[in-house]
């Protein structure tokens, strides 16, 4: 009966000590705290230091950039909204965000050919191939972890 007990109580106290919350993994610096200018400032930083790009690459990339940046932050404060009033999606606007998206990636894709060279085209096209592989990952192992 006493191995019975320790046993029990063995049990409550694992229990307990992999009920406490995990510590956030992910990114050190969270990119939602910046303005969009900064996420482009950035973003185009370090694109020149992949691509290594001129100086008039850089400034029209950083115009690209910060349109980008200024409209992925209204679509999450948009989306934020809706998750906080517990909006869900009908399948036709689920359907029209993702070919938005579609839309949004090729205009990046064509924006992208027409501001670097050859080379540095395949490069960022490699890259883009890259994070979209971690990102399905990360997503996998969020839902399957």
């Amino acid at each position: 009966m006493k191995k019975f007990m320790y046993l029990v109580i063995a049990l409550a106290f694992s229990t307990t000590a992999f009920a406490q919350p995990q510590p956030e993994r992910g990114r050190k610096g969270k990119m939602n705290d910046f303005t969009p200018e900064q996420i482009a400032i950035i973003h185009t930083k370090k694109m020149t230091l992949a691509l290594d790009l001129t100086s008039k690459q850089q400034k029209d990339i950083l115009v690209f950039n910060t349109e980008l940046a200024k409209e992925r932050k209204e679509r999450h404060e948009e989306m934020k909204a809706l998750k906080e009033k517990g909006v869900e999606l009908t399948t036709a606007q689920k359907f029209e965000k993702i070919n938005e998206r579609l839309d949004r990636q090729i205009e990046i894709h064509n924006k992208m050919k027409s501001l670097l060279n050859a080379d540095q085209f395949a490069l960022w096209k490699e890259h883009q191939l890259k994070k979209g592989k971690k990102l399905m990952q990360r997503r996998f192992q969020k839902r399957n972890g």
